[in-house]
């Protein structure tokens, strides 16, 4: 998923119980890409399959959204997390990247997220050493986008029970293209499919 140089993919849209599933096909490579919008035109859902050298197939790579606990990653699930242990979700806005990490229960000054420019990628890390992470975005990655600190801002919410720390990352006007790019198609998409009509397209 974090591939610069996929060709043009091959799409097809299913509406299925009210969201927009749209899957894309990137020809020889083997590289698949699913997607799960919502009504509101919100991304739930996207994640990724590759092949290896004999061509069989890959286990799925969730960008967005969780895989399903036990299952065989068809499906995306809600957050829901039974462990005490902290866990790390990454979401989607319209303007930001998001990263719900539950369970993490310490106050947001215990919190710090850097760059480390040389393996481009974000880390982070808590003061009392509970809990560290390093992570990309792979849309940034995919067009070769530096990660910034400045893009960064935390947000900790403590009360009943939440223990939830969002990390939101403004998208840079490069991502807002390539999305408003690809709206128009999910729209027209949507607007045309029935309950399992398919309309196959382009991307």
């Amino acid at each position: 998923m974090y591939r610069c140089d996929l060709p043009l993919g091959v799409t097809t849209a299913l509406k299925v119980a009210g969201r927009l599933r749209v899957q894309t096909s990137y020809g020889k490579t083997g590289v698949e890409r699913v997607e799960e919008w919502g009504a509101d035109n919100t991304l739930l859902m996207r994640r990724w399959r590759s092949v290896d050298t004999l061509d069989n197939a890959q286990a799925w790579e969730f960008e967005i959204g969780d895989a399903a606990p036990n299952a065989n990653n068809n499906t995306p699930m809600s957050m829901s997390v039974s462990s005490i242990n902290p866990s790390f979700h990454p979401r989607n806005s319209s303007k930001h990247f998001l990263f719900h990490i539950i369970n993490v229960p310490w106050p947001i000054d215990n919190y710090t997220v850097i760059c480390d420019s040389d393996k481009n990628e974000l880390i982070l890390r808590t003061h009392n050493k509970k809990y560290f992470k390093r992570f990309k975005i792979p849309s940034l990655v995919r067009l070769q986008i530096p990660h910034d600190e400045q893009s960064l801002t935390l947000e900790h919410r403590g009360e009943n029970n939440e223990n939830l720390l969002i990390i939101s990352y403004l998208k840079p006007p490069q991502i807002l293209i390539v999305e408003e790019s690809e709206k128009d198609v999910r729209i027209k998409a949507m607007k045309n499919a029935k309950d399992g009509d398919v309309d196959c397209k382009q991307s």
